[in-house]
């Protein structure tokens, strides 16, 4: 597919403070992509370039295979056909809902501005709101108004800034999902920035993971969950725990843990490796070959998350069904599933 977005080599400086350092990715046409980080890791300093918002101080930024942006060029934010959702969606408090949606086609013929803004409220499922102001709509309804005022001028690319931090967490989940099938049924290239895992999950197609500034990782999102490059990323992506641990050559590791299926290992006795396990590494076995004792407890509804205590004091976690129900304190019998265990520094 042809790229629709491309960086290459960008940095970013306030003053003596670099933001961003030689960040190279592109984006194909039709795809959701995701810079993924930390706050303060620069995925908003990068959305605000794209946009025309910030000035690069090296590499370029091409859209649809112009340059946009360079340090000795900057094309101006209108003229791109850049479509742009912020964080709190500004919405135009005194216009209703379509006209904040048709605020950006009043260039068009009447006939034609009316049509578009129909198309869209059919888009994103507003028909019954389109007289109300936003203060009258629910926070995934203003979500939806500042889509479709976004896609109504048709953009070359959508950028989402953070785009459901003001929403609860359970319905920006089901938000998430919902914004993806919309903009893949209305195939407009997207870039989006979060902190959020779960949401770059829910929405991207590509994940940049993002740390100082820099790229540590690309890829989908499952490569990053099963093949994290560093322990960064793979404390930063999924929930597990990161343990040091001991192994020897065959791939044995400390405390009856287990051997791990997959090499090369250490070839030296009492080496130390850093170990990722997942929940599901660590599974409740009323016949399983350790007993732990229980650290803390959540309950999660369908599932309780027990943290448990290692021999050497270190935790791991473990993840069953509810009525799995035992008190901190207890002791949780368990069995080591290591097929998917990820394993770092392999010869420390």
């Amino acid at each position: 597919m042809h790229k629709q977005l491309d960086l290459d080599r960008v940095s970013i400086h306030y003053g003596g403070f670099q933001a961003v350092s030689e960040i190279s990715f592109s984006l194909a046409e039709g795809h959701i992509g995701c810079i993924l980080g930390p706050s303060g890791c620069g995925k908003t300093s990068l959305l605000r370039a794209i946009a025309g918002f910030e000035t690069l101080s090296d590499g370029s930024i091409s859209l649809r295979g112009d340059i946009i942006s360079a340090p000795d060029t900057l094309q101006p934010p209108e003229k791109r056909g850049v479509g742009m959702v912020f964080q709190d969606f500004a919405l135009f408090p005194h216009l209703t809902v379509e006209a904040n949606i048709g605020f950006g086609l009043a260039k068009q013929a009447p006939a034609t501005r009316d049509s578009r803004i129909t198309e869209m409220l059919d888009l994103v499922g507003l028909h019954n709101v389109h007289k109300r102001y936003p203060h009258q709509l629910s926070g995934g309804q203003q979500q939806r108004v500042a889509l479709a005022r976004a896609l109504a001028p048709n953009p070359k690319i959508l950028l989402l800034d953070e785009p459901f931090s003001n929403l609860d967490s359970v319905r920006r989940s089901q938000l998430a999902s919902e914004i993806r099938t919309l903009l893949v049924r209305s195939k407009i290239t997207t870039l989006m920035v979060t902190h959020d895992q779960d949401e770059a999950f829910a929405m991207a197609d590509q994940i940049i993971l993002l740390n100082h500034g820099r790229v540590l990782q690309k890829g989908t999102p499952r490569d990053l969950y099963q093949r994290p490059a560093t322990v960064f990323a793979a404390d930063f992506i999924g929930a597990g725990k990161l343990i040091d641990i001991g192994i020897d050559a065959s791939g044995r590791l400390d405390h009856n843990l287990g051997v791990l299926p997959k090499g090369p290992h250490c070839s030296r006795t009492n080496s130390r490796i850093t170990l990722l396990l997942r929940h599901d590494a660590v599974v409740f076995d009323d016949c399983g070959t350790h007993q732990l004792a229980i650290l803390d407890k959540v309950f999660q509804g369908a599932n309780n998350l027990y943290t448990l205590a290692l021999p050497d004091g270190q935790s791991i976690a473990c993840l069953t069904p509810s009525p799995i129900d035992f008190t901190v304190g207890e002791t949780l019998r368990v069995r080591f599933d290591l097929d998917e265990a990820i394993m770092f520094n392999s010869c420390a």
